[in-house]
């Protein structure tokens, strides 16, 4: 199974970091979903969306959005969020 690096953060603190295999979030111009060696992105995230993240365990993690950028490039993926509320 292929894996990419993954971090999610705010200004405060780091949500998440480690390996994923799955990362799925809603631009402004529509859903993307990354898996390992993805092409080099960056866009906005929609206002009022989440991010949901696969690992390598299976784990499912979910984060809401209320604003933020998304990066991925050299096999890493970059999420910094405005704020944030974790979903059960």
């Amino acid at each position: 199974m292929r894996t990419f690096d993954l971090r999610i953060a705010t200004l405060e603190k780091t949500l998440l970091e480690g390996k994923a295999v799955h990362c799925r979030a809603r631009t402004d111009h529509g859903s993307i979903g990354f898996e390992a060696r993805h092409e080099p992105f960056l866009a906005a995230l929609q206002t009022d969306s989440h991010i949901e993240v696969r690992d390598p365990e299976g784990n499912t993690h979910r984060f809401a959005v209320d604003d933020g950028l998304l990066s991925f490039a050299g096999n890493r993926c970059l999420i910094l969020l405005e704020t944030h509320d974790a979903e059960p």
